[in-house]
């Protein structure tokens, strides 16, 4: 019956009853307005703090700073929207309070806005977003690679994501850019890239199994670098790649080419389901 209740008035904005969106959540928001206006001081936080500002990274005495007495629930809150995830001291390259979160929409510097050439991209759905993927990611990959970290070494864009190795340096950068996600590597290991790339698929599987959108993974077209760079539309080839494009074996070198068929072979091996493909 409360149940029933709940839903009932959170339909007319009277109320919000997380459960709705996260089941294991026992919050209900009896005063929604007042509450989300309190939420914006977050995510329009004025801080000299450059672990928020820059990484996202929000302790809970800046929780605290911002939301008073009631911290941990506005916290919950944001972690039942996977907004923000909890951030443990050994996943992060520099030093924070025992309690973080990673809250990655509330860093303030501009955007990356241009794709790497030869980075991994997962294309999905225009009509659906996925703006809390940087988020959802992290949490998962962090949790399935123990010896990865944020890396909070460089001032990233608010739409990238550094991860490094605690041992090996830069893994990749996870790129944001709406209905493209890019993740970028640097110059690894083959074997390396290999367990890295691989463990990046299946985790991208599983977030997408998770929702209705369709979704593919693609490589840009060396097309594209002949139509500079402010271009609209971006051409782009389905993995895993196995035709022949003249544009791309012209202008790919044999780095290029070993890392395009290292991702044929992990797309290959790990397929997306015919029913949530993606078909451009």
């Amino acid at each position: 019956m409360l149940r029933e209740f709940c839903h009932f008035f959170t339909s007319f904005g009277s109320i919000i009853d997380v459960s709705l969106i996260d089941p294991s959540s026992r919050l209900i928001i009896l005063q929604p307005i007042s509450f989300l206006n309190k939420l914006d001081k977050l995510f329009y936080f004025s801080s000299d703090d450059t672990l928020v500002t820059s990484h996202g990274l929000v302790s809970e005495a800046i929780a605290e700073t911002i939301f008073d007495k009631n911290a941990s629930i506005y916290m919950s809150f944001l972690e039942s929207l996977c907004i923000a995830t909890k951030i443990s001291q050994e996943q992060v390259n520099v030093t924070i309070d025992q309690c973080s979160y990673y809250i990655s929409n509330v860093c303030t510097h501009p955007p990356l806005l241009q794709c790497s050439p030869t980075s991994l991209h997962l294309v999905h759905d225009t009509n659906n977003s996925l703006s809390n993927f940087l988020v959802i990611f992290t949490a998962k990959f962090l949790k399935s690679y123990p010896m990865a970290q944020l890396d909070v070494s460089r001032t990233p864009h608010i739409n990238v994501t550094r991860f490094c190795s605690r041992s090996d340096g830069l893994l990749f950068e996870l790129v944001y850019l709406g209905d493209i996600i890019e993740f970028c590597f640097p110059d690894l290991d083959k074997e390396l890239l290999c367990d890295v790339c691989e463990l990046i698929v299946k985790k991208c599987h599983e977030i997408m199994n998770e929702s209705d959108i369709l979704y593919n993974f693609a490589i840009l077209c060396a097309k594209n670098q002949l139509k500079g760079p402010c271009k609209l539309q971006m051409e782009r080839h389905a993995l895993p790649f196995k035709d022949k494009c003249k544009y791309c074996s012209v202008t790919m070198s044999s780095q290029d080419a070993e890392r395009i068929e290292l991702f044929n072979d992990i797309l290959a091996k790990h397929k997306i389901d015919e029913k949530k493909i993606l078909i451009e």
